[in-house]
């Protein structure tokens, strides 16, 4: 080889071995988490598989709904006045007919609270 040649592909060979490189150490294989194997731990499916007691929405004080996350006390007043006015909750679902409870809200806190 001629030394025009060799110069030439001198940079050529390192940006392949740095490409290689970069590759390998981009791409180490992890070991497989639990999840991945489809092995995942039990959830509670309710505040009372976790050894809480559940709040009931027809009786609590709007202090004690403010213990759910995300109910503030705007919130928990709109329980309490909704309750007041409507009656006990029927279902849990008619939770979310309280200005301020969307499905996002009510999804998060439906296995923290029960109507009877």
């Amino acid at each position: 080889m001629k030394s025009s040649a060799k110069r030439m592909l001198f940079p050529v060979v390192m940006i392949v071995s740095l490409f290689a490189f970069t590759f390998a150490v981009v791409t180490v294989p992890q070991p497989a988490s639990a999840a991945a194997e489809g092995v995942t731990a039990p959830q509670p499916e309710s505040a009372a598989a976790e050894g809480k007691s559940l709040i009931n929405i027809n009786s609590a004080s709007a202090e004690e709904l403010q213990e759910l996350p995300g109910i503030g006390p705007a919130i928990a007043a709109k329980i309490v006045e909704y309750r007041t006015a409507n009656g006990p909750f029927q279902s849990l679902d008619d939770l979310k007919n309280v200005q301020g409870i969307g499905d996002k809200k009510f999804d998060a806190i439906k296995a923290m609270i029960t109507i009877e």
